[in-house]
């Protein structure tokens, strides 16, 4: 059995400015995946969590506990891996 994940946890509006490009491909993938173009964005932004050379820049930070914490990693920096999404 697989437990459904809580949506909109957390949420805030931001306000960024990408370009329009972008927010075509952001809608029609929404549009194709039948979710909220929220969604697609919160998804891909956490895939660069997957991002080995990311992982190591993380690890080399001074205060990286902090940033492993912040970003839901397992809280070893010497095996950092992202948490598996259940989403």
């Amino acid at each position: 059995m697989h437990y459904i994940s809580p949506l909109g946890t957390n949420k805030q509006a931001v306000d960024w400015k990408i370009s329009k490009h972008s927010r075509d491909i952001v809608k029609y993938y929404a549009e194709y995946t039948e979710r909220h173009a929220e969604d697609i964005v919160d998804m891909l932004i956490r895939d660069l969590l997957n991002d080995p050379g990311f992982l190591n820049w993380i690890k080399s930070r001074r205060y990286n506990k902090r940033i492993y914490q912040q970003l839901h990693l397992t809280d070893a920096p010497e095996n950092a891996t992202a948490v598996e999404r259940t989403d």
